[in-house]
C-alpha cells in the first residue's frame, strides 16, 4: 500500500517466525518542496499487540521470502501519531 491515513485494529498478533505487518512505504508523486512525508497517518490498537511491526519506507517485496518485511525505499517516510 502506498499510503495509509488511519487504521484502528482490534488486536494486532503474530509470532516469532510469522509477524503482523502494517506497512505503506510512502506518498508516490511527493512535491520537491514537501515538508512531511507522511506514509502512516496513525495506527490504534484496541486490544494486544505482541510480536507487530509498523513499518514506513518499506514496499512489499520481501525478494522471495529472505526479507520478509519488505525492502526499505523510502527513508523520509513518517509516521504520525
Amino acid at each position: 500500500m502506498t499510503t495509509i491515513g488511519s487504521l484502528t485494529v482490534g488486536s494486532l498478533v503474530g509470532n516469532a517466525t510469522n509477524p503482523a505487518v502494517i506497512s505503506a512505504v510512502g506518498p508516490a508523486n511527493l512535491a520537491a518542496n514537501a515538508t512531511t512525508d507522511v506514509a502512516i497517518g496513525s495506527v490504534t490498537v484496541k486490544g494486544n499487540a505482541t510480536y507487530g511491526d509498523i513499518l514506513a519506507g518499506y514496499n512489499t517485496n520481501t525478494d522471495n521470502g529472505t526479507m520478509p518485511l519488505g525492502t526499505g525505499v523510502n527513508a523520509n517516510a513518517q509516521i504520525g501519531r
